[in-house]
């Protein structure tokens, strides 16, 4: 019976994106089984397997996680226990109990020296916290110096890929894989322009829905739609073009395909100076974006999440860029950071948000740039959606024929 409880907990968890109040039965139902078979069998993971459906649920790392993850951390070092109770702790507890917590993990008879080293991770994203950049960048590099090379959890990947130095250096650099991407662009002066790349898969999976959104508005925006292999599709609307960079990517498609509209917007601000939005590839447009412009006496829109890690903070989902200084120093330093760092040897996730990252904080430490949340505002334009690829094409088939 206990097998056949597991399966029913797992497939809520695994399917369901708990986007409708009714979901919230299917959640208990499944956190009342994992509760009920780590009471019986009294094995760890179940309560891994609940902190994980904790954070689906969500959408962040509660306080709640912290209870089930400490339990599960003391009884089996798992790294994933790990990570749940450091990211919970620092998260959601003030800074003495952060410290305190800390102080009890370096106390413990640790089985293996990699798992005691995600801690430092947790640590590094304290002191980041606190402004402290000098103290988060060198112990992330010495959690990515010393750890062994099989050792690869889940938050070793954004953490792998965290720049260095306390701020980023305009200079040259030659990159062999992004080094000779083409921007085209537009014949006349656009109101707005919009940054969106992807590969063909995902053109093939989201592109409908992006393209038939935006050519309902009657803006005149110019959309440069970025390809890191080639498509052959053609648009006959004039605000769009798509261009075909024909990289030939063999492990890093996904992470490359995100970051190359970055570049291309630098290049439209220069060009065209009128603003530009950089949009993540998958989203519907519901209305013209145009007073999201404003700004209201901000100089960068970007849409920010409080109380997440670094890498985790500005999100790659939507991003504004003014005709000014600001907006081009931040897409500068994004365009070093990815200069200096995509490759093809591995996958790099998390890049183009470790990017704005590094980005964001040179260019407050430079200049006063005021920056704006739009995070709030966002959905009454434009609506981005999460979870897996059947879940995500659900919800966006919803919002377009609506």
């Amino acid at each position: 019976m206990n097998e056949s409880l597991l399966k029913i907990a797992d497939d809520i968890r695994q399917s369901c994106n708990f986007i409708n109040k009714s979901d919230e039965y299917l959640y208990g139902i499944s956190k009342s089984i994992y509760l009920y078979l780590y009471e019986v069998e009294k094995k760890s993971n179940y309560l891994i397997r609940l902190c994980a459906l904790i954070v689906k649920k969500n959408k962040k790392t509660t306080s709640e996680v912290l209870e089930y993850s400490k339990k599960a951390l003391v009884e089996t070092q798992h790294p994933d226990a790990v990570v749940y109770y450091c990211k919970a702790l620092v998260l959601n507890s003030d800074a003495s109990d952060i410290v305190s917590g800390f102080s009890e993990l370096k106390g413990i008879d640790w089985k293996d020296t990699d798992v005691r080293s995600v801690v430092g991770i947790f640590e590094a994203c304290f002191y980041y916290g606190l402004g402290d950049y000098k103290a988060y960048t060198e112990i992330i590099k010495k959690f990515n110096n010393e750890k062994s090379p099989k050792f690869n959890p889940y938050i070793s990947i954004p953490v792998s890929s965290v720049y260095g130095k306390e701020t980023i250096d305009i200079e040259p650099v030659v990159n062999d894989v992004i080094g000779s991407v083409r921007t085209e662009l537009p014949g006349g002066t656009p109101d707005y322009c919009i940054s969106v790349s992807c590969n063909k898969k995902y053109f093939d999976d989201y592109g409908s829905y992006l393209i038939s959104s935006l050519q309902r508005l009657a803006d005149n925006f110019y959309c440069h739609i970025s390809i890191t292999d080639e498509v052959g599709f053609s648009i006959e609307d004039a605000r769009f073009k798509i261009v075909n960079q024909n990289i030939g990517l063999v492990c890093n498609v996904g992470p490359v395909s995100s970051s190359l509209r970055f570049i291309h917007a630098l290049d439209l601000l220069d060009a065209v100076k009128v603003p530009v939005i950089v949009l993540d590839f998958d989203c519907v447009i519901l209305d013209s974006p145009k007073p999201l412009l404003r700004l209201e006496g901000a100089d960068v829109g970007l849409r920010i999440l409080e109380n997440t890690l670094p890498w985790e903070r500005y999100t790659g989902g939507m991003s504004i860029y003014l005709d000014n200084k600001e907006s081009r120093e931040i897409l500068k330093g994004v365009r070093q950071y990815l200069m200096e760092t995509i490759s093809d040897d591995r996958e790099q996730w998390w890049v183009d948000q470790n990017a704005l990252e590094i980005a964001v904080r040179t260019c407050r430490l430079k200049y006063d740039v005021r920056i704006k949340n739009i995070f709030r505002e966002i959905p009454r334009y434009i609506y981005i959606p999460t979870g897996t690829k059947e879940g995500k094409l659900m919800q966006m088939d919803r919002v377009l024929n609506n």
